[in-house]
């Protein structure tokens, strides 16, 4: 719900407009961005932002890039102008891996996410939104949990972020699922 999106972004303090979009990279990820103004002419940390909206909205509508402009481009009519709004910066942060899977069930549940997000590599300490996933991709990501291992997910798994590392001790139904 971009729109719902927006006006979170725009009751906080010191934005005076936003416009959310998704986008799709070459490699088919989808995100959300946050195309913002400021009310000051100083734009605000990303991280404080996020968390504002992470306090108000549930986590997989909250985008994962924040792009600061002057004003939004508008048409000769007046219109917001969405194909002149900027593509996001390529988001490096899924290119470095910090932590790769050390258990046989983290390497299970990490290969399922690259299916899922069509990335190349996850790392274990990565937010599953933060890669891309969105609420359709999270029903196949818990259908395919208990299909492969037998356990039914549910939403308290969201809880503090949803990553490799804290959903594997989760998604072991019995002594059977590999360590």
């Amino acid at each position: 719900e971009p729109g719902e999106i927006e006006a979170a972004l725009r009751a906080l303090p010191g934005i005076a407009a936003a416009v959310v979009t998704l986008y799709e990279d070459a490699a088919h990820v989808r995100r959300l961005v946050a195309y913002l103004v400021s009310s000051s002419g100083t734009s605000q940390a990303e991280e404080n932002v996020r968390a504002a909206l992470e306090r108000q909205l549930p986590r997989n509508m909250v985008p994962t890039s924040y792009i600061w402009l002057d004003a939004l481009p508008m048409t000769p009519n007046g219109k917001l102008d969405r194909k002149a709004l900027p593509a996001p910066p390529r988001d490096e942060s899924r290119s470095r891996n910090t932590l790769l899977p050390q258990t046989g069930m983290e390497r299970e549940i990490a290969a399922i996410w690259q299916d899922l997000l069509r990335v190349s590599s996850v790392d274990v300490e990565s937010d599953f939104f933060d890669l891309g996933g969105d609420s359709l991709a999270l029903l196949s990501l818990f259908a395919t949990i208990e299909a492969r291992f037998g356990r039914r997910l549910t939403v308290d798994v969201l809880a503090g972020g949803l990553t490799v590392s804290r959903l594997a001790p989760t998604s072991c139904a019995s002594s059977s699922c590999v360590r």
